[in-house]
C-alpha cells in the first residue's frame, strides 16, 4: 500500500471514530409531561418528539431494574412487548397497557415522573399484581 492510501485509509478511520464518539455524546433524551400528555424525544434517533398513549394505561409505576438483563442495554430499545427509552441509570417508570405491553421511560426523578403522571391521568391506576408470573 502506497503512503498516500495508507493516509487515507488512517483519516478515514480517525473520522469513523470522532462520528462514533460524537454520536454517544449527542444523544439526548427529553421527557416532558403536560396536561395534554407525555412526551418523548430521544435525540438525534427522535427528529420529533413523541406522545406517549396514556388513554390505554393501566398501571404507572417507578421501578429500579436491569437494563442489561432485561430490555438489552441502554438507549432505544424496541422488544415485542416492551420498549425501553433510557441514557444512563437503572430507575424509570414502567407504564403498563391493557394489552399486555409495556413502556419504561428511564428517569433520575423516577418518584417525580411518576407522580407527575399520576396527576394527569387522575391517580387511579393501579400496579398489577400479576407482574411477576410473566
Amino acid at each position: 500500500m502506497s503512503d498516500a492510501a495508507l493516509l487515507l485509509v488512517a483519516g478515514a478511520c480517525i473520522l469513523a471514530n470522532a462520528g462514533f464518539l460524537f454520536f454517544f455524546y449527542a444523544v439526548k433524551m427529553q421527557t416532558e409531561v403536560s396536561t395534554a400528555g407525555l412526551f418523548v424525544r430521544f435525540f438525534p434517533l427522535h427528529w420529533k418528539v413523541r406522545m406517549l398513549d396514556l388513554e390505554s394505561a393501566v398501571a404507572i409505576e417507578a421501578v429500579q431494574c436491569s437494563p442489561l438483563l432485561e430490555y438489552g442495554g441502554w438507549g432505544l430499545r424496541l422488544g415485542r412487548r416492551s420498549t425501553a427509552y433510557n441514557v444512563s441509570g437503572n430507575e424509570g417508570v414502567r407504564i403498563h397497557y391493557d394489552n399486555g405491553c409495556h413502556v419504561f421511560i428511564g428517569s433520575q426523578h423516577a418518584d417525580a415522573l411518576e407522580a407527575a403522571l399520576h396527576a394527569i391521568t387522575g391517580g387511579a391506576l393501579v400496579v398489577p399484581e400479576d407482574d411477576e408470573e410473566e
